[in-house]
């Protein structure tokens, strides 16, 4: 495969010439699991992926590096970066070169969600009861569980979170959306054609040509709304999300499945509380015997 497609690249750019046709008809299967393999390390360490580490180093001692001096060196950060990279991401705090790669990052694991290994951690039973048929390796999982959210279908409050926040990063660069740029390409490049990737500008220049109701293809206006739609539904599950322990009580008190988490609490002070019986009865008798 390297020497059909990649006799053009230095043998360091093997693996990222490799990811971008392995899709073709062509392609050994054997080297594209291989190299899907390769990928799903990326993900759970950046240390694998050069082009991040080098594109995303200034990004990484800035905001992320707490995580990184804290992690032995020769142990992997499992995502951690990535993570942190990510909401920064979001937010539109990376430079442009870490932001690029970002992009080139997400944009992978939105087309095969087994490149997002806490997605599929986090929402494999909604994977498995609403989106088993998805799996098509152009980003039908990842559709699937937006629509899903949209439709109030996920009812794992971790899974809620993690696709609100892909969500967010399709806002933060369309490229990251690859089921919404392909269905908008041909708009994005009459109206958008000027406008420089990153920062939510080119969602944006879209959602501008939406509101100013110049003509757009139907599909992409179609898919445009069903987004805005999506985009105030994350910022709602988001800003649910606890940020203390007084939020975090209050929403469990609101939330049907309290009964559940008060007779879990009380199981644990009960256990608590007959341990602690249990050890002060032992040191009475510790401290009796050794006065004897």
């Amino acid at each position: 495969m390297i020497r059909l497609f990649c006799q053009q690249y230095d043998k360091s750019q093997a693996l990222m010439c490799l990811k971008k046709y392995k899709d073709e008809v062509s392609f050994d299967n054997k080297c594209r699991l291989l190299v899907m393999r390769r990928m799903i390390e990326q993900t759970s360490d950046y240390r694998f992926n050069p082009l991040l580490a080098i594109g995303c180093r200034m990004d990484i001692d800035k905001f992320c590096n707490h995580i990184v001096d804290h992690q032995p060196r020769d142990q992997e950060l499992q995502g951690k970066v990535i993570k942190c990279l990510k909401v920064k991401f979001r937010e539109g705090k990376l430079r442009s070169e870490c932001e690029v790669q970002m992009a080139n990052v997400l944009r992978e694991a939105a087309l095969d969600y087994k490149l997002n290994p806490l997605l599929r951690s986090l929402c494999q039973e909604e994977i498995n009861r609403l989106c088993q048929d998805k799996d098509d390796g152009k980003g039908g999982t990842e559709e699937c569980l937006k629509v899903a959210l949209l439709q109030g279908h996920i009812t794992s409050r971790a899974c809620k979170l993690e696709v609100a926040g892909l969500i967010e990063e399709a806002r933060a660069d369309i490229h990251v959306d690859p089921i919404l740029h392909k269905t908008c390409s041909l708009d994005l490049r009459k109206f958008c054609f000027d406008i420089e990737q990153g920062a939510g500008r080119h969602i944006q220049c879209l959602l501008n040509a939406l509101s100013e109701h110049k003509y757009l293809q139907s599909d992409c206006q179609k898919m445009l709304q069903q987004r805005v739609e999506m985009f105030k539904n994350a910022d709602e599950e988001i800003k649910n999300q606890p940020e203390n322990v007084g939020e975090l009580l209050a929403q469990v008190s609101h939330s049907p499945s309290r009964r559940y988490f008060m007779l879990v609490t009380l199981s644990f002070v009960g256990m608590v509380f007959i341990m602690g019986m249990f050890l002060g009865r032992m040191t009475r008798r510790t401290i009796l015997m050794k006065n004897k």
